[in-house]
C-alpha cells in the first residue's frame, strides 16, 4: 500500500454527510476512495461552505429498490471516477474540491450528487455519484472547500 502511487482506476462511496443552508451554509461529508492499482483504500472528509437551502443529516448508503426486487445480488455502492490525470492518495488529500448536491430522505431517500478534485489542475471533475441513502433531510447546495484525509488502508 501507497498514498503516493499514482493510478486512474479510483473509486468513491459516500459514507455519511451533515449539513444545513439558508443562503450561505457548510457540510461535512465521509467519503472511502480506493485504488487497486494503488493498493490503496483510505477514508476522507470534505469540509465545506458555500450557498444553498434546506438541510440534511444522512449516515449510509441503501439499496434502491431494484436491489430489493434482486434480493441483494450485486450489490455495489462504490462509483467508478473518470480521473482527468492519474493522481495518488496524497494528491487528493488536502486538495480543494467542491460538491453539489440536491436529495430529499426521510429515513430512505435518493440523492443527486456531483463531485470535483482540484481548481485549476483538477484530479476528477464532477463526477456523478448520487444514489439511494439513509437519513433525514430535504436540501439544495454547492460547497467549496478540501478534501482531508483521515486515515489509509490496504485496498484488501
Amino acid at each position: 500500500m501507497s498514498a503516493s502511487i499514482k493510478s486512474n482506476d479510483w473509486q468513491t462511496v459516500a459514507v455519511a454527510t451533515v449539513g444545513a443552508a439558508v443562503g450561505g451554509g457548510a457540510s461535512v461529508t465521509m467519503f472511502q476512495f480506493r485504488s487497486k492499482k494503488s493498493d490503496f483504500l483510505g477514508e476522507y472528509l470534505f469540509v465545506g461552505g458555500g450557498i444553498g437551502l434546506g438541510g440534511s443529516l444522512n449516515s449510509a448508503v441503501a439499496p434502491s429498490p431494484s436491489d430489493f426486487v434482486n434480493r441483494g445480488r450485486d450489490l455495489n455502492y462504490w462509483c467508478d471516477l473518470k480521473v482527468t490525470k492519474p493522481f495518488s492518495g496524497e494528491d487528493l488529500s488536502n486538495s480543494s474540491g467542491d460538491i453539489t448536491s440536491a436529495g430529499v430522505s426521510a429515513a430512505y431517500g435518493y440523492s443527486v450528487v456531483f463531485i470535483t478534485a482540484g481548481i485549476f489542475d483538477k484530479l476528477f471533475s464532477h463526477q456523478y455519484i448520487g444514489g439511494w441513502g439513509i437519513g433525514v433531510g430535504v436540501s439544495a447546495s454547492t460547497m467549496k472547500g478540501i478534501w482531508v484525509r483521515l486515515s489509509t488502508k490496504n485496498y484488501y
